[in-house]
């Protein structure tokens, strides 16, 4: 819920649930030895930065909602412990 909340606030409606749907889709196929590469190689064929900064930030905040830590803000560095560029 918090994805799909967040995903449309940054993306709006309609394509912010789109995002928050395949994002989870993702996940869902993840270990968490693989979480990086499958959300790597998502964005890889996506090939779109916008996506790409959003994704990141959905996965910035959901992982500081998880661990209690504060989420990282800036494109410009990795989030989650990985780059996902």
């Amino acid at each position: 819920m918090m994805i799909e909340r967040q995903a449309r606030l940054l993306a709006g409606y309609v394509q912010g649930q789109r995002i928050a749907d395949e994002v989870m889709d993702v996940l869902a196929t993840c270990s968490a030895d693989n979480v990086d590469s499958k959300i790597a190689d998502y964005l890889a064929e996506k090939d779109d930065p916008r996506l790409t900064e959003i994704v990141n930030i959905l996965l910035s905040k959901t992982m500081a909602a998880l661990t209690g830590q504060a989420a990282c803000h800036s494109e410009n560095k990795p989030c989650c412990g990985g780059d996902h560029a």
